[in-house]
């Protein structure tokens, strides 16, 4: 007759189940955590191989890193995003669709992560020229939280310089979330679409959420120049300048305001300091204007000169310098340039003809 266990005699064998799973449970705990860190080793070796523009090293030490942890998110989205860098879009939508799938597997609140995996993918496929796929991504984006998929869509939209869908995209998504930079990014697509006044507006919502907010004071100021309002427009760029002092673009505005109060030398010194920080051709071009408006044309000439050194193959630029050329009494310098720029252009229609 076989011996009937009593609950006493269970007791010893549970304890021991449960500290075998117990065991079990931290030598897989152990085995995930490294995993983990080997696979993060992996993306900083395929960062460190960038830096060398070796590629194949990239890629390699990317699915070295998904093949260690290839259920982790800190892995994937990451691995996702070089290889889009470098042009593997397929290998990228792979990744992040299988953390959309994991995502998906699990119960806790995952609405705002899908829909940031999501953008993602719609980010991929935007860069690989996928654009209805994109549009697709980001209304699937849209349906798991507006927030995240609008604001996404409107970054997209304003590259694709479709600033009045982006301007909807920004106002949809300032419906759920009021955002100092939403406000500064919609402000900048309706001062493009001059829609001036109610840039303004945006640009002094974002400085009432956020005061510290430089580019919300360097765009107002940008609107109030339009507006023919300088000493307003002053105020801002010395408000952003005082904010960010490294800010190249800044000192440019600061200098039209400044020029068109009739501050010469305090134009010249901001459009100076702007070349000190960054020597763009278009502060060359942009200071050349208000030289040749100020009588002096050879100074003017000199930074266009420079202007056409950079750019060499923009027509436009040899159209301002011939203008220049001809105001001098260079009239052979003045035809020279012209003939220059009508060649650009005609070369640029031929590039764009289609060939059958």
């Amino acid at each position: 007759m076989m011996r009937r266990l009593d609950k006493l005699s269970l007791v010893p064998l549970l304890c021991c189940l449960i500290l075998l799973t117990t065991s079990a449970q931290a030598d897989n705990l152990k085995e995930k955590k490294q995993n983990t860190a080997e696979a993060l080793q992996s993306l900083k070796r395929a960062i460190e191989y960038g830096k060398q523009g070796n590629k194949e090293g990239v890629e390699a030490e990317c699915n070295k890193a998904v093949g260690k942890d290839p259920d982790s998110l800190a892995i994937l989205l990451p691995a996702a995003k070089i290889f889009a860098f470098l042009g593997n879009h397929n290998r990228a939508l792979e990744l992040i669709d299988r953390s959309i799938l994991l995502t998906k597997s699990k119960q806790t609140d995952k609405a705002r992560l899908l829909a940031e995996l999501y953008v993602n993918r719609g980010n991929v496929n935007h860069q690989a020229g996928r654009i209805q796929a994109s549009i697709d991504d980001y209304k699937i984006a849209i349906e798991y939280d507006p927030f995240v998929g609008h604001r996404a869509r409107a970054y997209v939209r304003t590259q694709q310089r479709n600033y009045k869908g982006a301007v909807e995209d920004y106002t949809e998504a300032l419906k759920y979330k009021e955002d100092d930079e939403l406000y500064r990014q919609r402000g900048t697509a309706r001062y493009t679409i001059r829609e001036v006044d109610e840039a303004v507006k945006d640009f002094s919502r974002a400085l009432q959420l956020n005061p510290k907010n430089a580019g919300a004071y360097a765009r107002r100021g940008d609107a109030r120049v339009r507006l023919k309002d300088y000493k307003g427009a002053l105020d801002d760029f010395n408000r952003a300048i005082k904010l960010e002092p490294d800010n190249a673009i800044t000192y440019v505005g600061r200098a039209i305001a400044k020029a068109e109060m009739n501050d010469r030398k305090g134009a010249l010194e901001d459009f100076e300091r702007s070349l000190k920080l960054d020597e763009n051709s278009s502060v060359y071009l942009c200071r050349s204007e208000y030289l040749a408006k100020w009588g002096d044309s050879s100074e003017a000439l000199a930074d266009l000169d420079k202007v056409v050194q950079a750019r060499p193959e923009e027509s436009a630029v040899y159209v301002e310098r011939s203008k220049l050329k001809l105001m001098r009494g260079d009239f052979f310098g003045a035809q020279d340039d012209f003939a220059k720029s009508i060649g650009i252009q005609i070369q640029d229609q031929l590039k764009a003809t289609p060939k059958y």
